[in-house]
């Protein structure tokens, strides 16, 4: 298990106020060592490459008012965070598994419509 500190912004009489680990994320031990865990909060990318980017409205706005912030992530009403698209460049070791790619389902499934 383990967490991730973000930045927090504190509303104020003349202002906003940003607490650096103002705030945290509980990671389970099946999260911590995720590969959402690795790509979105750690940024790490192995066989992923971030192809896009896009902050979160309101972090954009911070970052435009406090040059020396240059968090993606932050708690304000909710943990707010970018949107991120990575594309994968399979490793030659991966095995093709046809049946992960079946796209006919038994007739006994149902459709909601």
């Amino acid at each position: 298990a383990g967490i991730y500190l973000m930045p927090t912004v504190i509303p104020s009489g003349s202002g906003i106020q940003i607490e650096q680990d103002g705030a945290l994320l509980y990671l389970s031990k099946r999260t911590v060592n995720s590969q959402l865990a690795r790509l979105y909060l750690y940024k790490e990318e192995g066989a992923f490459k971030l192809v896009h980017s896009e902050d979160d409205f309101f972090v954009s706005q911070i970052k435009s008012q406090n040059p020396g912030f240059n968090s993606d992530i932050m708690y304000y009403q909710g943990v707010r965070g970018p949107i991120r698209i990575w594309e994968i460049n399979y490793p030659d070791s991966i095995k093709l598994k046809e049946e992960y790619l079946n796209n006919h389902y038994p007739d006994e499934i149902s459709i909601a419509r």
